[in-house]
């Protein structure tokens, strides 16, 4: 699992979401939030921007989960 995909499924939980809610939510699939958090995609930039208001989280903190594994 990535460190995005941790986080992602972390906030889920906290909201009391499931993926199912989450993706409906946001406009995606069931099963691209599930590979999202299991580390086999990550989301786009969209999609990151998208998930901040539902999990509760601001933007930026999704956007550093993904960022920092790049440098």
């Amino acid at each position: 699992m990535t460190k995005i995909g941790k986080l992602i499924r972390k906030l889920r939980r906290e909201s009391g979401l499931s993926q199912e809610e989450l993706a409906f939510q946001i406009g995606a699939r069931q099963s691209a939030v599930s590979h999202w958090e299991n580390g086999a995609h990550e989301p786009n930039t969209q999609n990151l921007l998208a998930m901040a208001k539902p999990l509760g989280v601001e933007p930026m903190r999704l956007i550093d989960a993904i960022a920092k594994k790049r440098i």
